[in-house]
C-alpha cells in the first residue's frame, strides 16, 4: 500500500509541498518503465543525458508527492563527451541531509553519506540503509526472489567519474545518450564488464553491500532481468543483466528536515 503523510491532504488543497523533507529515492520498476520509450525494457544507458534523467528524477518524484516543487538530480557521473560537462555523481546532491518519501535519514551530510563503518552504506536510519524505497517509500525489494538491486551510476565508490580504461565512453553510456555500447567482458563468467552499478540493497550482511559502485556490468542495452539474474552471461549486454532494470538515484536539493 503506498504511503501517505499527514500533511497530503494540504497539499493536494494548494498548500505546497506535501512533503518538504522528501529528498532520496531510487526510480522504482513501474515508474521507470512507464517513462521509458519502450515500456518492457526500459530505457537502457539512454536516459536522454543529465538533462533526461533529472527529468525522469522530477516527473516520478511529483506523481508521487503532490505539490513537490524542488530540484531533482540523478545520481550520475558524466565524462564530458559532447552535450554535458564533465561532472561527478557526489558534486551533484548538495550538502544534506536527505530523507526518503517516509521521511526517515538517508545520512545527514556528505561523509554520513559516501559510507557507514565502511561498509557501502550510508550512514543513516537502519531500516533505509538496508532497504532503498523508491519514490512512494515502497522498498526497493518487493518480495524475496526479486533480484533488482543493480542501479547505474558511473561512479566509483566515492561517487566519481568511474574509470573504466578509456574515456568514461563505456561507464557513463556515452554521458547517458547511448544504449548500444558494450563493454569488455574478460573471461566466459560474464564478469569484468565496465558499467559500474551500485546495489540499491545489499546481497548479504557481508558482500554485494556498495550503494554507489559495487560491480561492473556487460553493456548499455536496454533490458529487465528481477528473476535471480546473479553473475550476467557474456552475451548480456543489457543494463538489467546483472539483476535489475536500469534504476537510477535521485536526489533534492533544499529540502527541510521533518
Amino acid at each position: 500500500m503506498r504511503a501517505s503523510g499527514p500533511t497530503e491532504a494540504g497539499a493536494m488543497d494548494g498548500g505546497g509541498d506535501a512533503r518538504p523533507w522528501f529528498s532520496f529515492f531510487t526510480t522504482s520498476e513501474s515508474g521507470l518503465l512507464s517513462l521509458a520509450p519502450d515500456s518492457e525494457r526500459g530505457f537502457g544507458g539512454d536516459l536522454g543525458g543529465l538533462a533526461g534523467a533529472d527529468a525522469i528524477c522530477t516527473r516520478l518524484a511529483r506523481q508521487s508527492n503532490a505539490g513537490d516543487a524542488k530540484t531533482w538530480h540523478a545520481f550520475l557521473s558524466t565524462a564530458g563527451l559532447a552535450d554535458d560537462p564533465r561532472v561527478d555523481a557526489i558534486d551533484r546532491v548538495g550538502e544534506g541531509p536527505w530523507f526518503d518519501f517516509n521521511g526517515r535519514l538517508l545520512a545527514n551530510d556528505l561523509p554520513g553519506l559516501l559510507s557507514r563503518d565502511d561498509d557501502g552504506r550510508p550512514d543513516g536510519d537502519p531500516e533505509l540503509v538496508e532497504m532503498f524505497s523508491d519514490e512512494y517509500g515502497e522498498p526497493i525489494r518487493s518480495g524475496d526472489f526479486d533480484d533488482n538491486h543493480d542501479v547505474l551510476t558511473g561512479s566509483d565508490r566515492e561517487g566519481k567519474l568511474f574509470d573504466d580504461g578509456a574515456d568514461g565512453k563505456l561507464a557513463t553510456c556515452g554521458d547517458w545518450r547511448d544504449a548500444t555500447l558494450h563493454g569488455k567482458v574478460s573471461d566466459d563468467t560474464g564478469l569484468g564488464g565496465q558499467i559500474p552499478v551500485g546495489h540499491s540493497w545489499p546481497r548479504t550482511m557481508q558482500s554485494g553491500r556498495e550503494w554507489i559502485s559495487d560491480h561492473t556490468i556487460n553493456g548499455c542495452e536496454p533490458g529487465v532481468d528481477t528473476f535471480g539474474a546473479g553473475a550476467e552471461l557474456p552475451s548480456n549486454f543489457s543494463v538489467g543483466g546483472g539483476g535489475g532494470y536500469g534504476a537510477i538515484y535521485c536526489f533534492a536539493l533544499g529540502a527541510s528536515p521533518p
